[in-house]
């Protein structure tokens, strides 16, 4: 029970994150008169512009990718090699050999928590 109660924990301090960077984000907007800095992820440049949605590409070399904010530029674009994940905290791990040995000395809540 107590596992259910800290993942329920977990995801409530998580929906806390993502409403106090949404309210950063529509204060930014508000003070920049609703014009929202974007990245090229190509060439690192950097503009701003009005419409999130709406966007031809980058001024510079005409990438289609852009980034909307320098804090995760690093993170969004970085590549997963086969093999591997992105666990919740952003870091790259290995994903673990599944095997029946492993299957057979772990619990299966532990297992999908791995996954």
């Amino acid at each position: 029970m107590e596992h259910i109660e800290k993942k329920v924990y977990d995801l409530e301090k998580r929906v806390t994150n993502l409403e106090v960077d949404l309210k950063e984000m529509r204060n930014s907007i508000k003070k920049n008169n609703g014009r929202v800095t974007v990245f090229c992820s190509n060439c690192n440049y950097s503009w701003k512009t009005k419409s999130k949605l709406k966007f031809v590409g980058c001024p510079s070399c005409g990438n289609k990718n852009r980034i909307l904010n320098q804090e995760n530029k690093d993170s969004l674009h970085t590549p997963i090699p086969k093999g591997y994940y992105k666990d919740n905290d952003g870091k790259i791990k290995k994903k673990p050999e599944w095997t029946k040995d492993y299957a057979e000395g772990h619990d299966p809540f532990d297992i999908m928590e791995d996954i």
